[in-house]
C-alpha cells in the first residue's frame, strides 16, 4: 500500500511537470509592426531596432500595451501593420517546438550586452542564433567587430535578472514573420522557473510520506 502511494505521487508530480513544460503562452494581444530594417534607415542611424513594436491590446500584465524594441528570429514574410499575437516567455524553455532549438540564453544575452553595436550587428547576431545563418541579402550585416563580439561572448546559460531585458515571443501563426519584443524584468518580482513549483510539490510530498512513515514505524 505504501509503496504504491509512493508510485502514484511520483506519477502526478512528473505529469504535472510534462503539463508545465508544454509550451503556455503567457497571453495574447494585438500588435503593431514598422518595418525600420532598412539598409539606408539603419546606416543613418534612424532607429534602435529592426522593428519598432507597439502592442496595442493586451489583458497580459506581463505585456503591457505600449512601445518596444523589436527584432526578427525567422525568415518568413511580414509587412507593416497589426497582428493577432500571442506572446511566450523566451526564459526557461517554455516556447512552441518550431523555437525549442533556438539559442534563447545567447539572445536574451545579446539584448543585454549590445551597447552601442549597430542594429545591423545586433540582428545579424540575433540570427545566429535562431537558425544558425544571417538572412541572404543581408550578409554584410556579419562583417565587423560588433556583429563578432556579439557572436563570440554570447553565454548559453544566461538568464536575465531584474532590471535586464528578456525577449518576449509575438507568435502570429507560422505563415507571418516571429518576432520578439524586449521587455524588463521587473525588479519587484524576480521571476523563476515555473518548474520549481511541480518540483517543489514532489519534493514536499515525498517528504510528508517519509515523515508519516517514519512515525508508523516507531
Amino acid at each position: 500500500m505504501k509503496k504504491a502511494l509512493m508510485v502514484g505521487i511520483i506519477l502526478l508530480a512528473v505529469m504535472m511537470m510534462v503539463g508545465v513544460a508544454a509550451a503556455d503562452p503567457i497571453g495574447t494581444g494585438k500588435v503593431k509592426w514598422i518595418f525600420t530594417g532598412d539598409l539606408n534607415d539603419l546606416a543613418a542611424g534612424i532607429d534602435d531596432s529592426y522593428w519598432d513594436a507597439t502592442v496595442t491590446v493586451s489583458p497580459c500584465p506581463q505585456v503591457p500595451t505600449g512601445d518596444y524594441l523589436g527584432w526578427c528570429v525567422s525568415g518568413e514574410d511580414m509587412r507593416n501593420g497589426e497582428y493577432e499575437a500571442t506572446f511566450y516567455d523566451s526564459r526557461f524553455g517554455n516556447v512552441p517546438e518550431r523555437f525549442a532549438d533556438y539559442g534563447w540564453n545567447e539572445i536574451n544575452w545579446i539584448l543585454n550586452n549590445k551597447g552601442d553595436a549597430s542594429e545591423e550587428a545586433i540582428q545579424a547576431a540575433i540570427w545566429i542564433f535562431d537558425g544558425g545563418e544571417v538572412l541572404p541579402g543581408y550578409e554584410t550585416w556579419d562583417d565587423g567587430a560588433d556583429f563578432q563580439y556579439l557572436v563570440d561572448n554570447a553565454e548559453d546559460d544566461f538568464v536575465p535578472g531584474p532590471g535586464d531585458v528578456y525577449a518576449v515571443i509575438v507568435d502570429s501563426g507560422e505563415n507571418i514573420q516571429c518576432n520578439i519584443i524586449e521587455v524588463q524584468v521587473p525588479f519587484e518580482s524576480p521571476e523563476f522557473p515555473t518548474l520549481a513549483v511541480p518540483v517543489g510539490l514532489l519534493v514536499g510530498m515525498v517528504g510528508a510520506v517519509a515523515v508519516i512513515k517514519g512515525k508508523r514505524e516507531t
